[in-house]
């Protein structure tokens, strides 16, 4: 369902003295459905707009001068269902009631809907708004730990929930001060999550479900419980997922253990993204198999006795995200110094473990093609972290050039022999990853580009295009076959087999810098361009990819120059 032509909508403006009169606020948000649904909406946005008024004189008084509008609202919310939340599902959009939704929340979920909607007085205002959900999040939260929703299990969802959105928000902002409010807030999240019991899930019991032909308003409160409880669930998930990439440009290891939870898996997509209480009843039924936990999942990746049956080939999206970050959390952890630290798998066993979550990604029957390239290209990100962290080679690349960049932080770690360093086996594993997310990029969706790791991916990749052009390799062979799951688990630096039988000959001679007439030839110089292109639109999005495309034209045209 497309959204109206704002400008031929009748508004209102929000920020003002007195209360907006029902009958004048036009709504042109389609999953409200029932005449008394659209009544609960509008009087909700009658709240909101009361809110907005009374939180803060200051910021406040800052909204009033950008000219909030019930239009501007309603149409950023609708942004936020159809494009934000199918990339990051930790919202459940068909149990939606307006009315039920604190006011930070909605602020936070319309702020996000603010950054797709295409204009920049848009984003200026989603802004505004991000920073009243701040201030009344600071100021109010042992109120807001308090809260509990009408169908919840424990106080607090939306407290956590809140976070997690303005997080996403700020850790992708423009504003230097917004992400490191992003950093500097996110293990609350996880703190209150605890303090109100979130951590506790038990299965649920729906054997008071009727037949689908028996449909009932007890079926449909069944729905709506279950709901709650899985927005529950992937609340709590989607800070481990924010937790490992906001790890990546803080430079600091992640703020939680991602390994050894026991939050159960999320439900499967063709549940979650029922739209009745009907469908949803008959995909539960279709359902095979056990609950399962998180903890389960990781060990049996780093079992050296692995098979697919240990996690079955109907991996989702949204679960496939929880265990890359945390296989990115392990990779944060390790030091940038050649030592084991105690407590933490070796490289090899790391890299086995990344080779099982490749083969369950590519093997799962649960995702189409364009999403299993979406997951990827994180899966790409986080291997050139494991060979090179992204933020060091960064740090030492702009260092080498004279160039400030405000991207990473933390400590910059020792320096890097650029020159040495790209005729490493490692090196040349991490420009493989960057050729694949090149080739990801290329052929991705523009709908798919704009989830929230995209940005970090083309930056990452790029860097590591822009170190070895640095060091005079403006072309270079690549294999033109990679098999992953297989190259990640052999020594690259042992001896190769003797005859051709090895799938992985000819990319292991390439992490050996051994000359070959096999492969494709890349030149990447000119292929850095699409890592630019692609961050430089992604800029009205998330407004960090600017940061991350200025910084990364810049290294581009230093180091063809060096």
């Amino acid at each position: 369902m497309s959204l109206p032509t704002l400008e031929f909508l009748p508004s209102q403006p929000v920020i003002h003295r007195e209360p907006l009169p029902i009958e004048n606020i036009p709504s042109s948000w389609p999953l409200l459905g029932s005449d008394r649904g659209r009544v609960d909406g509008l009087h909700a946005i009658q709240d909101l707009s009361h809110m907005i008024n009374t939180t803060s004189a200051d910021v406040t008084s800052e909204a009033h001068n950008v000219g909030l509008t019930s239009v501007f609202l309603d149409g950023c919310l609708h942004m936020f269902f159809t494009r934000f939340v199918p990339s990051f599902p930790v919202v459940h959009a068909p149990t939606f009631v307006f009315k039920e939704w604190t006011h930070p929340l909605l602020l936070n979920a319309i702020a996000l809907g603010s950054l797709f909607m295409g204009k920049s007085d848009y984003v200026a205002k989603g802004e505004v708004l991000w920073r009243l959900a701040h201030t009344a999040v600071a100021t109010s939260w042992p109120s807001l730990i308090k809260h509990r929703g009408p169908r919840d299990s424990c106080c607090g969802v939306q407290l956590v929930l809140t976070a997690l959105l303005g997080q996403v928000y700020a850790m992708m902002s423009k504003n230097v001060v917004l992400r490191q409010t992003a950093q500097v807030f996110h293990s609350l999240g996880f703190y209150w999550a605890r303090e109100t019991g979130m951590y506790d899930f038990s299965w649920q019991d729906w054997s008071d479900i009727q037949e689908p032909s028996q449909v009932s308003e007890l079926n449909d409160e069944s729905w709506r419980r279950w709901a709650a409880r899985e927005t529950q669930l992937r609340a709590l998930l989607g800070h481990y997922i924010l937790d490992g990439q906001i790890s990546e440009y803080s430079g600091s290891p992640t703020c939680q253990r991602h390994t050894t939870h026991s939050l159960p898996i999320p439900s499967p997509d063709s549940v979650f993204e029922a739209s009745t209480a009907t469908q949803w009843f008959a995909a539960q039924r279709e359902q095979t198999g056990e609950h399962t936990h998180f903890l389960g999942y990781f060990s049996s990746l780093f079992s050296p006795n692995f098979h697919l049956r240990h996690m079955g080939v109907s991996l989702t999206g949204f679960t496939a995200s929880v265990l890359l970050e945390g296989l990115k959390s392990i990779v944060s952890d390790k030091p940038k110094i050649e030592v084991n630290a105690v407590g933490l798998p070796s490289q090899p066993e790391i890299a086995r473990a990344l080779g099982h979550l490749y083969g369950c990604i590519v093997q799962s029957t649960a995702l189409n093609s364009v999403v299993k390239q979406a997951i990827l290209l994180r899966w790409h990100t986080i291997g050139i972290d494991a060979a090179v962290k992204s933020g060091w080679l960064c740090q030492n690349l702009c260092r080498y050039h004279n160039l400030e960049q405000n991207i990473f932080n933390g400590a910059k770690g020792p320096a890097i022999e650029l020159l040495s360093w790209s005729r490493s086996s490692l090196a040349r594993l991490a420009l493989l990853h960057a050729t694949c997310i090149h080739d990801i990029l290329r052929d991705l969706p523009m709908t798919r580009t704009q989830s929230v790791h995209v940005p970090s991916a083309a930056f990452s990749a790029g860097v590591v295009y822009c170190a070895f052009m640095t060091t005079g390799t403006s072309n270079i062979r690549v294999p033109d076959v990679l098999h992953w799951e297989s190259l990640l688990l052999v020594d690259h630096d042992g001896p190769l087999p003797v005859t051709n039988a090895d799938l992985d000959r000819g990319a292991r001679l390439f992490l050996r810098d051994t000359p070959t007439t096999q492969g494709l030839n890349t030149n990447i110089v000119y292929d850095l361009n699409l890592f630019c292109n692609t961050l430089q639109n992604l800029e009205q999005v998330w407004g960090f990819a600017g940061i991350m495309y200025s910084t990364l034209d810049r290294l581009a045209l230093l180091s063809t120059q060096a």
